[in-house]
């Protein structure tokens, strides 16, 4: 156990921000480091050194797996069966599904949105149209915010909740709720790990100076030529847009190679068998 009573960034921080989460003095926030990834910041003069936020930290304290963890899952192939939602979706609209099925018990979905062109954000959803931003890969670390705080509330309203996120976000909100609900789904995906920010924001920016044009957003699994030869889109506030194979473009293939990934990602404690989410949704 580390002898300071506030959080000192782990090395495997994956910028979950339950450590902000947990702070009742709102002394932490996360901020983009050097290297283009969330980290926490704690402000000495507010914090009170209770020493919660260390001893929730996931890094620090992440699920312990036995050998005898490889079990047998239960699996399922499937896809949306709305062609609209299939081909905004990264893969086969499984998401979406679930959470329209939580939205009509008049339940809440928290998930991943893009907050402008290069920054994403876990938002809420309660209609179908504010469900829509959450689909589609965000190839970026997305800022939590007060997510697991929110949810939490919902929860005890006794209302049923559905949070999608990676896995160490995921286990972040067990570790936040500390006991189990049963009106709580979580699901998570099978992550090829977070590229550092920066590279997303290089590629923007370069984009606007080939083009002239500013970037509304990029689409990083676009299907206009199929699902299995699929494209990255970057579309332009004048409604344009470009359009560019995987193998050719340089953001995927550099966040492919493996070497622009956060720290944590290398060795995530948060992957192994039995999962740390109800559901897991991969292709």
């Amino acid at each position: 156990m580390p002898d300071f009573k506030y959080i000192v960034t782990p090395d495997n921080c994956t910028g979950c921000g339950l450590c902000s989460n947990v702070c009742s003095r709102n002394a932490i926030s996360l901020e983009w480091n050097a290297d283009g990834f969330l980290e926490p910041t704690v402000d000495t003069q507010v914090c009170i050194n209770c020493g919660l936020c260390v001893k929730k930290c996931p890094a620090l304290h992440p699920p312990q797996h036995g050998a005898d963890d490889m079990e047998q899952v239960l699996s399922y192939g499937g896809w949306n069966r709305d062609p609209e939602t299939q081909i905004l979706s990264s893969s086969g609209g499984v998401f979406s599904a679930l959470a329209a099925s939580v939205l009509k018990e008049g339940g809440i979905v928290y998930g991943v949105a893009w907050r402008d062109k290069i920054t994403a954000e876990f938002q809420k959803a309660e209609t179908l149209d504010e469900l829509k931003p959450m689909r589609g890969s965000k190839y970026t670390g997305a800022h939590p915010g007060k997510v697991y705080q929110l949810a939490k509330a919902e929860l005890n309203k006794g209302r049923k909740v559905l949070f999608a996120g990676t896995s160490c976000q995921v286990y972040a909100l067990h570790q936040y709720l500390a006991k189990d609900y049963s009106n709580l789904i979580t699901v998570d995906i099978l992550c090829h790990g977070v590229p550092s920010h920066l590279l997303l924001e290089k590629y923007v920016q370069e984009a606007e100076q080939a083009t002239g044009k500013q970037v509304s957003h990029v689409s990083f699994r676009d299907k206009a030529y199929g699902w299995e030869n699929y494209h990255i889109r970057t579309v332009y506030t004048d409604g344009t847009s470009t359009i560019c194979p995987l193998k050719k473009d340089y953001f995927m293939r550099t966040f492919l190679s493996d070497k622009v990934l956060n720290r944590a990602c290398y060795n995530c404690m948060f992957k192994h068998l039995p999962r740390v989410a109800d559901i897991t949704l991969g292709d």
